[in-house]
């Protein structure tokens, strides 16, 4: 027996097939999504839904030719967009994503933002999130005229692979559009389920009919053409969560690409300062730590060597090449004491890497300090950056122990091409944190804890926890 995981993300759509006996990954594919729709305006940013769908059913087609029998099938992907669906569950207009930006614009009294008089009340929301971006459209009459209801662009993939006309949102998705609470079970006392604050919704002159229903559960949606049943959607960073451990209690989890988070098991239903507290699954959340930059901060120091070096006119043909090769390898020399740069740590540099600002604050920018007559130069650049990559993840780590949380954690688990690729940036981490550093052998994580989901939601394995025991590491 087979699952197939897809990631719909914003730049690629990603599909693993996993065999659930022995966890292997037996297949992955990732196809660019290059669905973006040109707008005339900055602050949009749009793909074309239905193009997501036929990339998307082409290779999940193939995928279940090939790999027959495909037992269940499991999806995630980019949160926080929304795309509108008519009454029948088809498209009524582009995808806007999660970098949309128009919830920043100023409203008609130029006083305020749209994200920001939406987070006058009790629920706190950004640009980009389905919410806001409603609102928006709410307020400026773009909604298009067929439109019955909202979701994300991966739960829309769900709908048109088992025929629905309605979404059904997970809990973990459905977090990322904003206004999601905890709702009482009608004549139960302490029975909770999620759902959306129509009341709050409304009192923003939406229409609250818009928003979908919401499970805690991990579904069943329907079954394709084929027959095969398709689990609801999950968010893509509980997706890459469930992927990559073994264990959710003893675990850290790293990931480090274009941006960064820090995510751990909640065992408590309280508040973490600058934290996020998501769902995850039957009412658990994770608290996630969420770094703007990540590897982008490591992309930003590549760029200005690359322009040194072109400032120093060196022949194109050379700097053409990655100098990412180069800068790991200078700094693991500085790791293993080949070059005399660490006498003490008054040679560190310290570099808060915060060059996208903060998810709290967005004007917050990057600095160095602790530059002295003996350490300004490219070495002590490379492991500042590095090392403070990890500290900005750190700290989220500090703030959640603090809060309360007494939990010994054993392992820290990596993931994102930015840390598995860099084995002096696994080093750093496996440093800072005091414990073992492992990677997960696939790749793919969110899809592979979308496929873990689709076993565990159609009931291959009793449990998420039971389907997770596939995961393998590469040390091991």
């Amino acid at each position: 027996m087979k699952a197939i995981g897809l990631d719909i993300g914003t730049t690629s759509i990603s599909a693993i097939v996993l065999h659930a006996e022995s966890g292997e990954v037996l297949e992955a594919v990732t196809l660019e999504n290059d669905a973006a729709i040109v707008s005339r305006n900055h602050w949009e940013s749009l793909q074309d839904a239905d193009a997501i769908w036929e990339r998307t059913i082409q290779l999940l087609n193939r995928l279940i030719a090939e790999h027959r029998p495909v037992g269940a099938i499991g999806l995630t992907g980019q949160m926080h967009g929304i795309v509108y669906a008519d009454s029948n569950g088809q498209a009524v207009g582009p995808l806007c994503n999660w970098q949309d930006g128009r919830g920043d614009l100023p409203m008609a009294d130029g006083k305020t933002t749209y994200a920001a008089y939406l987070s006058s009340g009790q629920y706190k929301l950004s640009t980009g999130y389905g919410a806001v971006t409603h609102f928006y459209n709410t307020i400026n009459n773009l909604i298009p005229a067929e439109a019955a209801s909202l979701c994300t662009i991966h739960s829309y993939i769900g709908m048109r692979l088992t025929g629905a006309h309605k979404p059904l949102l997970h809990s973990s998705d459905a977090a990322s559009i904003g206004f999601l609470r905890d709702c009482n079970f009608s004549g139960k006392s302490g029975n909770k389920f999620s759902c959306f604050d129509k009341s709050e919704i409304e009192k923003y002159a939406m229409n609250s009919e818009f928003f979908p229903e919401v499970t805690d559960s991990f579904t069943v949606l329907g079954e394709t053409e084929q027959g095969i049943p398709v689990v609801v959607a999950i968010g893509d960073n509980q997706a890459s969560f469930i992927g990559s451990v073994r264990d959710m209690a003893d675990s850290i989890v790293l990931n480090i690409g274009t941006s960064g988070q820090l995510s751990v098991l909640a065992a408590h239903e309280r508040s973490y300062p600058y934290m996020e507290l998501r769902p995850l699954k039957d009412k658990q959340k994770i608290a996630v730590g969420a770094a703007l930059c990540g590897g982008k901060s490591y992309a930003l120091l590549e760029n200005f060597f690359r322009s040194v070096l072109e400032m120093a006119e060196v022949p194109a043909e050379i700097i053409s090449k990655k100098l990412y090769a180069k800068m790991n390898g200078y700094a693991q020399q500085v790791l293993n004491g080949d070059k005399n740069t660490f006498d003490s740590d008054n040679d560190k540099i310290m570099f808060r890497t915060q060059f996208a600002g903060t998810r709290l604050d967005p004007e917050q920018r990057a600095v160095i300090s602790g530059l002295g007559m003996h350490n300004f130069d490219a070495s002590h650049l490379i492991i500042g950056v590095l090392e403070g990559m990890v500290e900005e993840l750190y700290e989220y780590y500090q703030k959640f122990s603090e809060a309360g949380e007494s939990q010994a954690y054993t392992r820290v688990i990596g993931s994102g091409n930015a840390l598995r690729n860099n084995p002096v940036l696994q080093k750093i981490a496996s440093r800072r944190f005091g414990l073992p550093l492992l990677i997960p052998m696939h790749h793919e994580e969110a899809a592979y804890g979308a496929a873990l989901t689709a076993l565990a939601g159609t009931g291959i394995f009793a449990t998420i926890e039971e389907a997770q025991r596939l995961i393998r590491y590469e040390s091991e």
